[in-house]
This record gives C-alpha cells, structure tokens and sequence, in this order.
C-alpha cells in the first residue's frame, strides 16, 4: 500500500507535497504541477508567486506580473522538511547511503577519497569550461578563475540547478518575475550528487534531524 502523501492548501486549492519527486500536485488534477525549482527560497522555507486563474506557480514576465498583480498572490510555505518530514529524512538516508556506497566503492574510504580527488570533472557553459570541484564545492571558471558557489544553486533532483546570466558570466541572482523577463538566461544542471558533497549532505540532515526533534 502507496503511503498517503500529506496535503497542503494554497488559497483555497488543495496539493499534494511530493518531496520525492520534489513538487505539489493539484489533488482534484494531478497533471497540474508546481516544482519546487519555480519557488524562490527563503530562510523560512519556499516562497511560491501563484496564479490563482491557472491554480500553478506564475511564468510570466514583468509586464504581465505588474498587469495580473490582483491575480497573483505571494505565499509562504514552509521547507521541504516540515512540508514532509518523513519523505524528507527518507530521502537524505537514501542519499547518503549511496554516496558513501559510491566513496567507498571497492577500496577503503580514504583510498577512495584521493581518487575522487584527483578526478574533477569539468562541464560546459556557455561555450566556457568549468571545472566541478567537490572539495571546495565550486565551479571554477577555467579561463578568468571566477567561481560559482555551490551554496548559491538549489538542490534539485539529486544534482545542483541553477540560471546562467552571459551578460555577467555569473549567477542570476534576480527575482522568478525578473528571470521569467529575461530570454538570455542559461539553466545550468550541475552533475553531481548532493550526497557526495563533503559535509553538505551529512551537516544538513544532521542540522534538520536536530531541529525536528527539538520541535516535536
């Protein structure tokens, strides 16, 4: 028997939160979706732009934000944690434990760990090579030395997601109305597994395990 996922309400209309699948289903339509990548976050959790007419996240662009403003509300929710605390740890388990499978693979940990070392890749954006370094996690520009900080991307699907501004050859740092404006902005998946992140998997759920316990 499929677990009973939990069920939060957005003005009026009723979700399902999938934080497996890192998104709200509508319960009456499940075809409608909002990903947890289309919310801004905050430091109290996920700050969702809705569109009451289409009942999902707005994907407009500045205009018709300013136009549609009596239709759109801004609404806080709460993080992935508290939104599903199960699913949530459940995931971060599942995900350590493969991570530390992939580490330890045939050779001691530390034998491993030097491996690993030795082994950054790089990917492309762009047109410009950059180096994905676990260790300080980091893309490294290859040609100017500039970096762009792991803690900057949002943790999506197991990789690091985040948008490419060409202009600045940086991060986008902008609001989702004024990302939604721009057509030049690049989406950068970065191919690593958030568990094998040195501390990043381990210090988060340690610190989320932690706040649960103390809020129960």
């Amino acid at each position: 028997m499929e677990r009973e996922l939990p069920v939060i309400e957005i003005c009026g209309t009723r979700f399902l939160v999938d934080v497996v699948k890192e998104e709200l289903r509508q319960k009456d339509n499940p075809r409608n979706t909002i990903a947890f990548y289309e919310m801004m976050q905050n430091d109290r959790g996920f700050v969702l732009c809705y569109d009451r007419a289409s009942k999902t996240a707005f994907r407009g662009q500045e205009g018709e934000y300013r136009r549609r403003s009596s239709e759109l509300e801004l609404v806080q929710l709460p993080p992935s944690y508290q939104l599903d605390q199960e699913a949530f740890l459940t995931v971060v388990s599942r995900g350590l434990r493969a991570g530390l499978e992939q580490l330890m693979g045939t050779h001691h940990l530390p034998e491993a760990v030097i491996a690993m070392r030795r082994q950054m890749e790089t990917m492309m954006i762009n047109g410009k090579s950059f180096t994905i370094d676990i260790w300080t996690e980091r893309l490294i520009d290859d040609t100017t030395g500039k970096t762009i900080h792991f803690s900057d991307m949002i943790p999506w699907r197991e990789q690091l997601l985040f948008w490419y501004d060409p202009a600045a050859a940086a991060i986008f740092r902008g609001s989702i109305a004024e990302r939604n404006a721009r057509n030049d902005l690049i989406r950068v998946e970065v191919p690593v597994t958030c568990a094998l992140l040195p501390g990043y998997a381990m210090n988060y759920a340690l610190s989320q395990d932690n706040h649960l316990k103390q809020n129960r």
